[in-house]
């Protein structure tokens, strides 16, 4: 479980399961809301994790896993 910040701003939850022996994994995200009263709803209290849809489209400008440029302007 992980809390994300979007380019946008939007902030969500993601959870990922990677499958044993498969190169596939499952990602689900949730926004906010919909997490009060679950167990999930602590995570959301820490900084989260800034993050794109991928490298080329995300405004975070300082992030250390930049792999390319990005396509869109500061």
């Amino acid at each position: 479980a992980q809390a994300v910040v979007l380019s946008g701003g939007e902030e969500r939850l993601t959870l990922a399961l990677a499958r044993a022996r498969s190169p596939r994994a499952d990602l689900l995200v949730f926004d906010p809301e919909s997490l009060d009263g679950s167990v999930y709803e602590a995570v959301m209290s820490g900084q989260p994790t800034p993050v794109g849809a991928t490298c080329r489209l995300c405004a975070h400008f300082d992030c250390a896993w930049r792999r390319e440029p990005a396509a869109v302007s500061q």
